[in-house]
């Protein structure tokens, strides 16, 4: 799996953007943070939403497989008056991304992924 995704992610011309690691159970996709959100930010760029779509096409194809999406921060504590924590921030990056893959699904007529 592992390597076809690697070919896709060639094909779609995101390979440079996306890193793959592979191990027992899972086929792990992370792409840096820094490109699909601003600092301190849990809305995604929009010059990275091209990125995100072409990601999606291709997860598309694995929708029989349990997709998990984390968030992360950088190391730069956040405490403001809309995330308390950088914990916090992370989780609405990965629901930001979720929510914005379900919907790109949604309107392709892709079918909805275990997110």
């Amino acid at each position: 799996m592992a390597q076809e995704i690697e070919q896709e992610l060639a094909k779609q011309q995101i390979a440079e953007q996306v890193e793959v690691d592979v191990d027992a159970q899972f086929v792990k996709l992370t792409l840096n943070g820094a490109l699909l959100f601003d600092s301190a930010q849990s809305q995604i760029r929009e010059d990275a939403l091209p990125l995100v779509d072409k990601l999606s096409m291709i997860l598309e194809q694995y929708s029989d497989n349990l997709i998990y999406i984390e968030g992360h921060t950088d190391n730069v504590p956040i405490s403001n008056a809309k995330y308390e924590s950088n914990d916090l921030l992370s989780a609405y990056r990965a629901f930001a991304v979720k929510d914005y893959i379900i919907g790109c699904c949604q309107n392709s007529g892709y079918r909805l992924w275990r997110i």
